[in-house]
């Protein structure tokens, strides 16, 4: 529940608060690649507008780093032991290096983020 409470403080730090809708909860991974999405796009508003768009720079690259940058990879190294069909296999690991490329970027630009939540994910 740590974790889940975390990934909601990020949530509604931008404004947000989950609907309920389609069932999921706030820490699947469609939820939190669709808060990466609103932060992304909220990033593009401010920009667009000439406004700073650093709260939103540094709240992608906090969020990616505790939450799907550390799990992501995990999933994806438990998958390829599984040996699943190829798609999904390939789907995960362009999935990891987009995050890992979009952290690596924020983080040259803001440096390194925490990468621990209040409490580790079990492996």
């Amino acid at each position: 529940m740590t974790t889940m409470e975390e990934v909601l403080r990020f949530y509604h730090h931008f404004g947000l608060a989950p609907t309920g809708q389609g069932g999921e909860t706030p820490d699947h991974v469609t939820a939190e690649l669709e808060f990466l999405h609103v932060l992304a796009y909220g990033e593009a508003d401010l920009e667009a507008r000439g406004e700073d768009p650093r709260s939103y720079q540094l709240g992608r690259r906090d969020f990616i780093a505790r939450h799907p940058g550390r799990w992501i990879p995990m999933m994806r190294a438990k998958l390829e032991r599984q040996r699943p069909m190829a798609f999904y296999a390939e789907l995960v690991a362009l999935l990891d290096r987009c995050l890992a490329a979009d952290l690596a970027g924020l983080e040259a630009r803001h440096g390194s983020a925490a990468r621990e939540p209040h409490r580790s994910i079990p492996s």
